[in-house]
């Protein structure tokens, strides 16, 4: 019997299947495809005697093409509500993937903990029916990095930390920074510094500043203010009215708690404060890499947002009391509660502006992502900073071909944009998927940054990218400090003192200087003689003589008396005072320890006999 086998571009089994004996019979084969467009193999099993085996197997490509934001929607909240009088509960997540649902242009895979603060993987596919969520575990967050650069956005609250590992992590990082990624993360008991998020490398993309300003989170109520300048921005567009739209905006719910976070990070816009506290940032908004994020300090759903859910034109509210489904042990399915009544069915969302409003962070928030713009070729630097004359390492991958056989005949390319820049030709690297090189840097390359350009040629037509990167100031003070023996020799020469072309000749001379201050000398200077007692007693004493001879009438010896005085008084004493060689203290003279020069100096000082 004949065997068909169908096998994936790595050369991987996907299925197996026997063919049937009958000639007019078809064989099917249903799998699921790759998330990128990809190519396949089918092979018949090789049968004895065959003229020739080449036309045993024929490989096809199956284009994925998907024109929608595909979202992460993951949280922690396990509520529902009433909806009016109706007999129908609507979850608190189901009112944002139902907003998603009516767009038409967002799909999504929600996830939920059971154990909201179980610091383990637990986060599984949820379902909602009549509000009851049910779990499908065997669908989890994404475990390797192509799985999540197939999303767009990532939106995140009420999740421990624990649910991720550390390489989990770093791709949500990189694909944000690389793949132009929507990120946010909403308030809760168990994010943001509350759940030690802080910690992680998803500080890096948070716009609000955690580590210095985080306070954990307070439950009180408080109004929001969103600011004159942001009330343009594209998240808060509900009407093409502006006074309209103002109006919508004025009539935001109140809160009833949040993450505390003192301030944002430089360049983050805030989207929302409150006045009541000194204008505290609530939402705030960042480019990142070439993705966006926001940090969304409030609860997205949830008991802090038990009035935002119900936003909506006055009157036309429709959702009613929360009804608390557990957490760990408590968290449960109830079957019985999860039929709706019959012949019931909700036509509107029942909270239409808290819909808008996520409909509108969704597609804010992927609008760079490169899945979604369906970009051939996305590049990017592996530094920080292009540092001239040094080479800089860049990245590109090439979206249009998933084959990675034809990605060996690609010819992909990136030069700097400046005029009359070379390219650089990038090869591929099997193991990561993508091509690398290192560009040179030219050496007067100036400026604060400078723009890169990629390019690739694909089935005969051209693709191309753009990033730009930050050029590192450079100083020759601290990046070339070996002296110039020129410019030191003439330093030396104009101010009329010798140099030194080894730490031999500087040591020997250190040690001459100290030898010389060591040594015994003798050291004269005029010392007046009034600044000693007995000096101003013998000045009296003449003063008095002199004045007694006057009163004798004898003006001669009083003459005399005076000139001696004065001749007194300008005497000039020659003291001499011997000094002995203080070696500790002209060692302490010689600078700080550990540098040659001076310890070969301290070893020559410690050999005079004044050092014993």
């Amino acid at each position: 019997m004949l065997g068909l086998t169908l096998k994936d571009a790595d050369g991987k089994t996907i299925l197996q299947k026997n063919l049937p004996s009958d000639p007019e019979s078809t064989c099917t084969f249903e799998f699921s495809a790759a998330i990128r467009t990809s190519a396949y193999t089918i092979e018949l099993t090789e049968t004895p005697g065959e003229t020739t085996y080449k036309d045993n197997s024929s490989t096809f490509t199956i284009e994925v093409s998907n024109a929608k934001l595909r979202v992460l929607f993951v949280d922690g909240t396990h509520h529902k509500k009433k909806i009016g009088n109706t007999g129908l509960c609507v979850n608190d997540l189901e009112l944002m993937t139902m907003a998603f649902d009516a767009a038409g242009d967002i799909e999504y895979l929600c996830l939920t903990c059971p154990d909201q603060y179980l610091q383990a993987p637990n986060l599984f596919q949820v379902s909602f029916h009549n509000g009851e969520m049910l779990l499908n575990r065997n669908v989890t967050f994404p475990t390797t990095r192509e799985e999540l650069f197939s999303y767009d956005v990532m939106i995140i609250s009420d999740v421990p930390v624990g649910n991720f590992s550390k390489d989990q992590l770093q791709w949500v990082v990189d694909w944000v920074v690389e793949r132009g990624a929507g990120f946010l993360m909403g308030g809760g008991y168990t994010t943001f510094d509350c759940g030690n998020y802080d910690k992680t490398v998803w500080e890096q993309i948070i716009p609000a500043d955690m580590k210095a300003y985080g306070q954990g989170f307070v439950e009180e109520p408080f109004r929001m203010t969103i600011p004159k300048a942001a009330r343009r921005h594209p998240i808060w567009h509900f009407s093409d009215d502006p006074v309209e739209n103002d109006k919508i905006l004025d009539s935001h719910p109140d809160w009833r708690g949040m993450v505390r976070i003192r301030r944002v990070k430089p360049g983050a816009l805030v989207l929302g404060v409150r006045p009541d506290t000194d204008n505290e940032p609530l939402i705030a908004a960042q480019n990142y890499g070439r993705g966006r994020s926001i940090a969304y300090m409030p609860d997205p759903n949830g008991g802090w947002a038990v009035n935002f859910t119900k936003w909506a034109p006055p009157g036309k509210s429709l959702v009613g009391d929360v009804i608390m489904l557990g957490t760990g042990g408590s968290f449960r399915f109830n079957q019985n509660a999860s039929i709706p009544p019959p012949g019931v069915v909700l036509k509107e969302h029942p909270s239409s502006y808290y819909a808008r409003f996520w409909v509108n962070v969704v597609r804010w928030l992927g609008e760079n992502s490169i899945r979604w713009k369906r970009d051939k070729v996305a590049g990017r630097a592996l530094a920080t900073a292009a540092t001239p004359g040094k080479p800089l390492p860049v990245a590109a991958e090439v979206l249009a071909v998933t084959d990675p056989a034809a990605s060996l005949d690609l010819d992909v390319g990136a030069r700097f944009d400046l005029p009359g820049a070379t390219r650089t030709t990038l090869k591929y690297n099997r193991d990561q998927r993508e091509f690398t090189g290192n560009m040179p840097v030219p050496e007067t390359l100036s400026g604060n940054s400078v723009g890169i350009l990629f390019d690739a040629v694909v089935a005969g037509q051209n693709h191309g990218d753009a990033t730009t990167v930050q050029v590192q100031a450079t100083n020759k003070e601290y990046t070339e400090t070996k002296p110039d023996p020129t410019v030191m020799t003439e330093i030396s020469t104009a101010g009329g003192s010798g140099h030194f072309t080894s730490p031999s000749e500087a040591a020997t001379a250190i040690t001459d200087i100290a030898r010389h201050s060591a040594a015994t000398g003798k050291e004269a200077w005029q010392r007046p003689l009034w600044n000693r007692w007995e000096l101003w007693a013998a000045l009296a004493s003449l003063l008095c003589l002199e004045w007694f001879l006057r009163r004798k009438g004898n003006s001669a010896r009083g003459v005399v008396a005076t000139l001696a005085i004065g001749m007194f008084l300008q005497a000039p004493e020659t003291k001499a005072e011997e000094s002995t060689p203080d070696i500790p203290a002209l060692i302490q003279q010689l600078g700080d320890p550990k540098v040659r020069v001076r310890d070969e100096a301290e070893d020559r000082l410690r050999t005079l006999p004044a050092a014993a």
